[in-house]
């Protein structure tokens, strides 16, 4: 391309983005579309293969710009990629809050704690309830919002300073909490009731890093002393956000790794799990199963 092409270019996008606002400037950078080819239900997975598994389960599959839209259950639902770890997250999260989007559902990976719960293994189903937040997106939206955290159901944990565990940044030496949305995760937790699995869904505390490779054992130490049941690095953003943004949210998660027992921690182990090819479709399954009933109670309540 030569220089001057170049410089027309730039010049026919200077004229073209004056006409769009700053909603519609982030709905491109977020979906490589407009903002109103979003649907209701947007549903969330960080990598490709999850991506693969939901687009195999719609109807009517089409896609636009990012968003690979389409039916589950005969309800319209947008699939978009959301990338790996908050950053990402939090830029579609940006998208959606200026969308028709209603409800946010994050569907794809996370750790567990075998010590927290002996029943817990690979391939079950992980609905946090609770997300601690200790990465740098989270606290950079926390700092920009901090007029408004008397109006969001946080919790507040007081660094632990202890010698065998990973010191983290804090807010006011304070780890924060953040709740799901209430409506949400008890209309999951009475749909779910109503089917029969081969796997078992677990509830409660999940801490989100920003760091894969972490999974020390003082890390782990850490999660453990407030409870901690599960672990990633997706999560802190679609809670914080969804409340933030008033959009209902929620992630249903497949146990991939059991970070405290080292037969199945992913940096110790290169054994496959039995249950390995089963892990994203239970989390789907699950998700699957309480659409219709989250449509029903939480857009149209």
């Amino acid at each position: 391309m030569s220089k001057i092409f170049k410089t027309i270019k730039t010049k026919a996008l200077d004229i073209g983005i004056k006409f769009l606002s700053i909603d519609e400037k982030i709905a491109y950078l977020a979906f490589n579309t407009r903002l109103n080819h979003v649907n209701p239900i947007v549903i969330l997975p960080t990598g490709h293969s999850t991506l693969k598994k939901l687009i195999q389960r719609m109807k009517n599959h089409h896609i636009i710009g990012n968003l690979h839209n389409g039916t589950i259950k005969g309800l319209k639902v947008t699939v978009l990629q959301a990338g790996l770890g908050s950053p990402h997250v939090a830029m579609i999260m940006e998208g959606l809050k200026r969308s028709p989007c209603k409800l946010i559902i994050r569907v794809d990976y996370c750790g567990a704690l075998k010590t927290m719960d002996e029943d817990i293994d690979v391939a079950d189903v992980i609905i946090p309830q609770e997300v601690i937040l200790t990465d740098g997106t989270a606290h950079s939206y926390l700092q920009k919002h901090s007029k408004e955290l008397d109006n969001l159901p946080l919790s507040y944990y007081p660094v632990v300073k202890a010698s065998n565990q990973m010191q983290y940044p804090s807010l006011q030496d304070n780890y924060v909490g953040i709740k799901g949305n209430s409506s949400l995760l008890q209309t999951v937790k009475d749909s779910v009731s109503k089917f029969s699995y081969d796997f078992s869904i677990k509830y409660g505390k999940l801490w989100s890093v920003d760091a894969l490779f972490c999974e020390t054992e003082d890390a782990v130490e850490t999660w453990k002393s407030y409870g901690v049941k599960s672990v990633d690095m997706e999560s802190s953003a679609v809670y914080l956000l969804g409340n933030l943004f008033n959009i209902p949210s929620i992630s249903i998660l497949g146990v991939s790794d059991l970070p405290d027992v080292a037969q199945w921690n992913f940096q110790k182990t290169n054994k496959i799990h039995p249950k390995f090819d089963f892990i994203l479709d239970n989390a789907i399954n699950v998700m699957v199963g309480a659409l219709p009933e989250i449509y029903k109670q939480v857009i149209h309540e």
